[in-house]
């Protein structure tokens, strides 16, 4: 099954694709958020068609006190119930912290602070990939 995994953020999304049973996601150039979850749920269904997704995985932030929904968990939430409303297969992952990881990597990796601004949020989908993967394989 094709997976598209997404890092939604206010200000930019972070996308990756790739088989299920191969983990090993494929980062795709990050999209500017639009500041309008319908208009951002659209651009996400036109990719997840282009890459032939089966499956959405959005990222959905969750920290340390589970019953405390914050705006981007919430926003992530209603990105997904626009998505699967759409008549698309959505998933939500929990996706705390990937940011930081993602960034953490690539500095060790050496890349430069551009790069690391550049990259980072499609290196945070596929780590959202490879932690709903991993849960399918367990």
């Amino acid at each position: 099954m094709i997976i598209l995994a997404v890092d939604f953020g206010l200000k930019r999304i972070g996308l990756a694709y790739g088989q299920s049973d191969i983990n090993l996601p494929t980062a795709l150039p990050t999209i500017l958020a639009s500041g309008a979850l319908k208009k951002d749920a659209n651009a996400i269904a036109a990719i997840a068609q282009k890459v032939e997704a089966e499956l959405i995985v959005i990222g959905d932030p969750q920290f340390l006190n589970p019953g405390d929904h914050g705006k981007m968990q919430k926003a992530c939430r209603a990105l997904a119930s626009i998505l699967m409303e759409a008549g698309l297969n959505t998933k939500l992952e929990n996706e705390a912290f990937t940011s930081l990881e993602a960034e953490a990597w690539l500095k060790e990796a050496g890349q430069s602070g551009s790069q690391v601004s550049a990259k980072k949020d499609g290196v945070a989908a596929c780590l959202i990939f490879s932690r709903y993967v991993e849960k399918l394989s367990s």
